[in-house]
């Protein structure tokens, strides 16, 4: 979780971070594609915001 949350953090583009998980865009594309689907969103911002609702819901 640690590792996730660094990579997706500031200061640094999540694009120049790929190489450190051993991943393409495209792959990182893909699967942000699939979530979107599965979880009815159509934006990244809707995407984090399900995904903070998510985390949130399992730290009480």
């Amino acid at each position: 979780m640690l590792l996730a949350a660094n990579v997706c953090l500031p200061p640094f583009s999540p694009v120049l971070r790929l190489p450190l998980l051993g991943i393409t865009e495209g792959t990182v594309e893909v699967h942000r594609n699939n979530a979107n689907s599965k979880l009815g969103v159509s934006s990244q911002a809707e995407l984090f915001s399900a995904a903070t609702r998510y985390l949130a819901s399992k730290q009480t």
